[in-house]
């Protein structure tokens, strides 16, 4: 599945992926450094299109293991900073906006 972001959050999309699903490929399919060196846009904003090699199946699974991240870190009420189901959660969490991506065509 193709997808637009930023070329930031595909560095991290990768590394996150990797450590909680080593089997899961992101690929790098465009980007355009010259729009950051000329100006055109901030550096956390250089866009990029990536190819997540993943079913629709398998994108729902990961975003329910992230909100099950925030299930687990809160389920006590408010946790301690030390809290490794909270540090969990604030490494991973924010892969439940996944399905929100915005999808290219194929």
């Amino acid at each position: 599945m193709k997808l637009k972001t930023s070329f930031p959050l595909y560095k991290d999309l990768k590394k996150c992926l990797h450590e909680l699903y080593p089997d899961i490929v992101v690929e790098l399919l465009v980007r355009d450094p010259a729009l950051v060196t000329l100006g055109f846009v901030e550096e956390e904003d250089e866009p990029c299109i990536i190819d997540l090699h993943v079913t629709e199946e398998r994108l729902q699974e990961i975003v329910r293991d992230a909100l099950q991240l925030e299930v687990d870190a809160y389920i006590d009420g408010d946790p301690a900073e030390d809290d490794p189901f909270y540090q969990k959660y604030l490494r991973y969490g924010w892969l439940a906006g996944l399905d929100f991506w915005e999808r290219v065509e194929e």
